[in-house]
């Protein structure tokens, strides 16, 4: 006997949402008035990883999945051999033939004449067959005898929900106040109420990648006030969400997890890749009030600062990656006009078998307050030793150089640095 198992018997749901899937377990109860040997577990979203399917609290001995979606063809397929109807409404026609072939081409007998009819012209009527036309996605499972009350829990994978977070930060005299939401979209096909919430941030190997998602029409955000709770997760780190949800197709939810900590912050502005107009980056450690243990998952962060009329002016957005607790982070608000830069190489000369490059940043500063300038320099040359520099300077890496400039309002400041690499024939000996 067949038993059947719809949402209707699902006791709670708990979804783990990662990076391209999403881990789904549900909790499902059952009542069986006679010994039963398949049971028909429907009610499954359409993006559902058939081959992750399991089951645990019933002896599995074989499952089928039907995944209640339909084409063309593999409509017709289940009715070869069987009769349909061909009505031509121009010609006024209308025809019984026996179904030959459905693929590639459409190939019939007509009933009448035995004449064998192809590809016909008209509109193809197939006769009501319940059996035929799946209504949703299931799977039927031959199982051990099972009677009376049983409680199951089902195990899959979807795809179809995605997650990241969202900041809001707003500058007030030398605090940063940041709030933070967790974004979740659904675009999984299906509506998953009262369930339970976890976002994993790390990457984690899959065999085959996830299926592409849908595009949806419309969405809608809600908010909440919830508490993010991170754990450590294998290489992970998993974000609970406290509280019980209900996530609808095609829905956009946001739930907030940040509310109003506060955090110190400075301004940098600095030269790269010897651009002409310094950067504006705003940095800040992500120890932040009291979840100052807390590492912050990769989103998007949009920053305000108040205006004289204490209105709140929106001054960039950057994208931060997975931060662990306690790292400083530097978000990118945009470039500043009036600071600007001419870089150049102002010479090369061969001496003592040396090769000796100096370069020159102008900076000038026409701002009506002292700034600090960081500039950033890469040496392309392998194998080089500073010889000297008119500023305070650090090495980042192999390649790279940092220096820090000061400079007062309305001011030009020229920063003047040389260094030394090896010449043609004493690159194969160290300096």
């Amino acid at each position: 006997m067949e038993l059947q198992s719809g949402k209707a018997s699902r006791k709670s749901v708990e979804l783990t949402i990662y990076n391209d899937f999403t881990a789904v377990r549900e909790v499902r109860g059952l009542h069986a008035d006679s010994e039963i040997d398949c049971l028909a577990i429907k009610g499954l979203p359409a993006g559902i990883e058939a081959e992750s399917f399991f089951i645990k609290g019933a002896a599995v001995l074989e499952q089928d999945y039907q995944d209640g979606i339909m084409d063309k063809n593999r409509l017709l397929k289940k009715y070869v051999g069987g009769l349909v109807t061909i009505r031509n409404a121009e010609a006024g026609s209308e025809i019984k033939v026996r179904l030959l072939k459905a693929e590639p081409d459409f190939i019939g007998e007509i009933m009448e004449t035995g004449e064998i009819l192809i590809n016909p012209a008209g509109d193809l009527i197939l006769p009501a067959s319940a059996e035929v036309v799946p209504s949703e996605s299931a799977f039927f499972c031959r199982v051990e005898s099972l009677q009376g009350d049983a409680e199951i829990e089902l195990y899959y994978f979807v795809s179809g929900l995605s997650w990241e977070a969202n900041y809001i930060a707003e500058l007030e005299g030398d605090e940063l106040l940041l709030n933070g939401w967790i974004t979740i979209r659904n675009y999984i096909g299906a509506d998953f109420d009262n369930c339970r919430i976890k976002a994993v941030a790390g990457i984690f190997n899959r065999v085959e990648a996830a299926s592409p998602l849908q595009e949806i029409g419309r969405h809608s955000a809600k908010n909440f006030s919830h508490e993010l709770k991170p754990a450590s997760f294998s290489e992970g780190i998993v974000y609970s969400l406290d509280g019980i949800f209900s996530l609808e197709e095609s829905v956009l939810k946001q739930v907030k997890f940040l509310r109003g900590q506060r955090a110190g912050f400075q301004k940098i502005y600095r030269i790269e890749n010897r651009n002409m107009n310094a950067s504006v980056q705003l940095q800040f450690i992500s120890a932040v009030g009291g979840e100052a243990h807390m590492p912050l998952p990769a989103g998007t962060i949009k920053v305000y600062r108040r205006s004289n009329e204490e209105e709140l002016e929106f001054i960039g957005e950057d994208r931060i990656s997975h931060t662990a607790a306690k790292r400083k982070i530097s978000v990118m608000l945009g470039e500043a006009f009036d600071l600007t830069n001419e870089s150049f190489e102002k010479s090369r000369n061969l001496t003592g078998g040396f090769e000796y490059v100096t370069f020159i940043y102008k900076i000038k500063n026409t701002k009506t307050e002292n700034v600090a300038v960081l500039v950033e320099h890469v040496i392309s040359d392998p194998i080089w030793e500073m010889e000297s520099s008119t500023h305070d300077y650090e090495v980042k890496n192999a390649h790279t150089l940092e220096f820090h400039v000061r400079m007062g309002a309305d001011r030009t400041v020229e920063l003047e640095f040389t260094y030394k690499v090896k010449g043609e024939k004493e690159k194969n000996s160290g300096f």
